[in-house]
């Protein structure tokens, strides 16, 4: 959702990451007859190839319709889109993790005449995107994450009527039966394997301070064949008097091993292999929407600014907005490597519609 450029930085005594280097706004084209446009994901598999995904609402119907769009080295461009059949409106794509270039899955949601709500799943397999029927039971929820490991290993967590996973097998969806419950909301997921992801997100805790019914603390944990270990973390707001806000969540996780993950949201959380420590990172109190690690010591957050992590501290750089721009911000960033980044997100113009965003580091405008 946002643009950088290398002035302004923060960085730490001794920090060397990829917060010094120069990010430039990208030209990404608006889909024909498009009014506001937004993108809320982004996977690269390498420097020239990356999808990123959205939203676009047409001023003819003000209905939001699923949008792609894809990197070759060069440029981007529109991808087209299927729309779900019996589709009212056809919603969004939140999030979109690819493999390979030919094997990325995008997830969100879409608005079924028949049922309502519903989850949405594509698949892009080199040549097109396609719609993934998603399994029964789903009725009234919505994808938020997606993580895939190989073209027949997906991982996606989502939320409505009850929390939930499912599991791409390369031909078709089927719904984890672990009883989440109906107060947590899972929103984002890294895998590492078939057998091994991290899952982040909050849990409704209900009542607490000054009366709020719908107070959220940070969930965190792991799948690690077949089982489920999720857990709270209490929030000591919710018992302070000073407290006015709704709590806190986290909204997603990049693991680069089993002893290595950074979770974001409106806190920060790093497993070191035996436990999730809180993290300190600039900025305290702004949310982060996306994170992505290519290793311990190098991971890049981004939200309303853009933070990166050199395995000792965190060091952040103010968002440039364009020209026009009277707010912007970034809600996905994938990293290729250390010093190789697009992050994804969106602007308001002055006439208050909002614009997408692509900015990147190392990989070319």
């Amino acid at each position: 959702m946002m643009l950088l450029v290398g002035a302004g930085v923060v960085v730490a005594a001794g920090a060397q990451s990829a917060v010094a280097a120069d990010w430039s706004i990208q030209t990404a084209p608006r889909p024909a007859h498009a009014g506001a446009t937004e993108l809320s994901g982004v996977s690269c598999t390498s420097t020239r190839d990356c999808m990123a995904v959205g939203q676009s609402v047409p001023p003819s119907t003000l209905e939001p319709i699923p949008l792609v769009e894809h990197w070759n080295g060069t440029s981007w461009s529109v991808e087209r889109t299927p729309i779900p059949a019996h589709a009212g409106w056809a919603g969004e794509l939140g999030a979109v993790s690819c493999a390979s270039s030919g094997a990325c899955m995008a997830v969100g949601f879409y608005f079924d005449n028949e049922s309502g709500l519903a989850p949405l799943a594509e698949r892009w397999n080199g040549s097109f995107w396609a719609i993934e029927p998603t399994p029964p039971g789903l009725e009234a929820s919505e994808f938020y994450g997606v993580s895939c490991t190989s073209s027949s290993a997906c991982t996606a967590v989502g939320s409505g009527s009850n929390a939930f996973a499912a599991r791409w097998n390369g031909k078709r969806w089927s719904v984890d039966q672990s009883n989440f419950g109906s107060s947590p909301e899972l929103l984002g997921v890294s895998c590492l394997s078939t057998g091994t992801c991290a899952v982040v997100g909050a849990d409704d805790i209900g009542l607490c301070a000054y009366g709020y019914s719908d107070y959220f603390v940070p969930m965190f944990g792991f799948w690690r064949s077949g089982l489920w270990s999720l857990r709270q973390r209490p929030n000591l707001g919710c018992s302070n008097s000073s407290d006015s806000g709704g709590g806190n969540g986290l909204n997603e996780v990049s693991c680069t091993s089993p002893t290595a993950c950074i979770a974001v949201g409106t806190e920060v959380y790093r497993w070191d292999g035996r436990r999730w420590k809180t993290q300190q990172a600039p900025n305290d109190g702004d949310e982060l929407d996306g994170v992505s690690c290519t290793a311990s010591s190098a991971c890049t957050a981004v939200g309303s600014d853009i933070d990166t992590w050199n395995g000792r501290s965190w060091a952040s750089l103010p968002i440039t907005r364009p020209a026009h721009a009277t707010d912007a911000g970034l809600s996905s960033v994938s990293c290729t490597s250390q010093a190789s980044c697009v992050a994804v997100g969106t602007y308001e113009d002055r006439k208050g519609n909002d614009r997408l965003l692509v900015e990147s580091t190392g990989i070319g405008s």
